[in-house]
This record gives structure tokens, C-alpha cells and sequence, in this order.
């Protein structure tokens, strides 16, 4: 959001995974990360961070927002200015390959304008285990801030999705500990979740629909939220993080 463009950083991830966590199997290998516009037209591409020309800029922009450095040279990574608007990264990896993977998107501006990110939405395949959905992000600053999250399932019969988890159900966590979770939207407060679906001019929910979603005001720091099927079922599930007014 905003009117002045504003440099990001974005990262696709899968040998790094298992480096930091050695229970973590099956990642992706050789990720590829490809940009698109409000469009859907494939604006930037990229497969091996170690290979582009400005690789140096890449990994110390990584390491100056606390990214440390891809553990594997052939994971992807994009370093671009945007101008405000709506974008969408895909991930994939090389070959049709298939595998856990994490898309990381980093405010890489150093210059203090009102241009922010202001939401993440993404779409996964949610199962058990290790391949739960998992979201994390980080508010920075000293102000607490108010945050709309779903986790939608059913919600996404309407835009002509097949395989959908039928009945998410959500965990937030700060650090280690659980702070909140959610079930069914409308067990948690329907009325303020409609009021801010308006705010920031997202879908408004069906009543009586099992998807899950929190509206929370968070003080800066680390959180992760994980979303996973109420009876352990499996499909597509969009995880969105809003940032309120």
C-alpha cells in the first residue's frame, strides 16, 4: 500500500529447511520463484540465487533484515523495487520436483515512507504432521498492532477451487507459546471479523461456514500461525494475514 515504490525481498526455500531443523524431510529441491502482477504476467523470474549478477547485494540485503544466508546455492531469491500494488509469487521446483518449501517476502527499504507491506495471503496444501500449514511474520516498531487471520477452506468453493480443507482450524503462537486459536469463524466474534473483512476490502464469510479466522491486536514481535483440518483431512487452504486500520 502506499504511492512510492519500495525495494522487497523475496525468497524461495527448501535445503535451507532441513539446515535449520534436521526433522524437517522432504524439502523441495531447486526451488524456482516466479513474480506476477495484478495481471498474472510473469514479471521477474528466478531459479539459483548464486548465479545472478547481483548475488553479493542479494545475500547482504538477506542478512541485514535477519536472513541468513541460503544454505543451498541453488535456492531462489529476488531483490526488486515494486510499485504499490497487488503481486503474487509462485513456487515451484525444477522439473515438475515436488517437496516442502517456504516462501519468504522481506521489507528491504531502509528509506522511511509510508509505502508498506500490508498483507500476505497464501495458498497451500495443508495435510498432518510436517505438512500442516504454517505462516509466520513479524510486526516491528513499539505500538501494538490489530491483525485480521483466516485460514479459509470452504470460502474457496465460490472462486472455483476443487480439494479444498473443508474445516481449517487455526493456532497462533508468539515464540513457543500458543496465545489464541480458532475453529469456526463465527464462534470467535462474526460481527468484528465482518467489520474488518470490509476494512481492508477482503471476502466477506458465509455464516454458518467452517472457515477459521481471529481478529487480534499484537504487541512487535515473532509470530507463526498453523493451520491444519479439524478431522485430519487434507487439501487447499488460503492463510492470510491482514493488517487492520
Amino acid at each position: 500500500t502506499g504511492t512510492q515504490p519500495r525495494r522487497v525481498l523475496i525468497r524461495g526455500l527448501g535445503e535451507s529447511m532441513a539446515a535449520r531443523d534436521p526433522n524437517i524431510e522432504d524439502v523441495l529441491a531447486d526451488p524456482i520463484l516466479t513474480l506476477h502482477n495484478w495481471k498474472g504476467e510473469v514479471i521477474l523470474s528466478q531459479d539459483n540465487w548464486s548465479e545472478d549478477p547481483d548475488w553479493e547485494t542479494i545475500d547482504s540485503v538477506g542478512l541485514s533484515v535477519g536472513a541468513a544466508t541460503p544454505a543451498d546455492p541453488d535456492e531462489a531469491a529476488i531483490l526488486t523495487t515494486l510499485e504499490p500494488g497487488l503481486y503474487t509469487v509462485v513456487l515451484s521446483g525444477i522439473d515438475g520436483g515436488t517437496g516442502l518449501g517456504l516462501i519468504e517476502v522481506f521489507d528491504a527499504s531502509s528509506e522511511s515512507i509510508e509505502t508498506r507491506l500490508a498483507n500476505i495471503s497464501t495458498r497451500v496444501h495443508a495435510s498432518t504432521g510436517q505438512e500442516v500449514a504454517i505462516a509466520g511474520f513479524v510486526i516491528t516498531g513499539q505500538d501494538p498492532k490489530r491483525v485480521l487471520i483466516r485460514a479459509l477452506g470452504p470460502e474457496l468453493l465460490k472462486r472455483d477451487v476443487s480439494g479444498v480443507l473443508l474445516d481449517p482450524q487455526m493456532s497462533l503462537y508468539r515464540g513457543q507459546d500458543m496465545i489464541a486459536t480458532n475453529d469456526d469463524w463465527e464462534d470467535e466474534n462474526g460481527f468484528l471479523i465482518t467489520e474488518s473483512s470490509k476494512k481492508v476490502n477482503t471476502s466477506i464469510l458465509d455464516e454458518g461456514s467452517k472457515d477459521a479466522a481471529m481478529v487480534r491486536e499484537l504487541e512487535p514481535g515473532l509470530y507463526t500461525v498453523i493451520v491444519s483440518d479439524v478431522n485430519n483431512d487434507a487439501g487447499i487452504v488460503l492463510l492470510e494475514v491482514h493488517e487492520l486500520p
